[in-house]
């Protein structure tokens, strides 16, 4: 799990909705544009991704996660 930021209107690291907790599985990472992204699902039903550098207090949470080939293709 971890807390997702982003930049307010001041330029300023914030986190986003409130602090609410991501949970995801995570499958790949990518680094793409001198940025790392996590290739994840977000609540098994289809692909996310996010940036490693705006991901806060990250945690790994024993659970059983679906195999990426049965995640919808967005």
């Amino acid at each position: 799990s971890f807390n997702y930021l982003q930049y307010n209107e001041d330029g300023k690291l914030v986190k986003r909705y409130n602090g609410k907790n991501y949970y995801v599985s995570p499958y790949y990472l990518i680094h793409s544009n001198s940025k790392y992204y996590l290739l994840c699902s977000h609540n098994y039903d289809d692909h996310s991704n996010y940036r490693l550098d705006l991901m806060d207090n990250v945690s790994i949470i024993e659970k059983e996660r679906k195999p990426i080939n049965e995640i919808k293709s967005q």
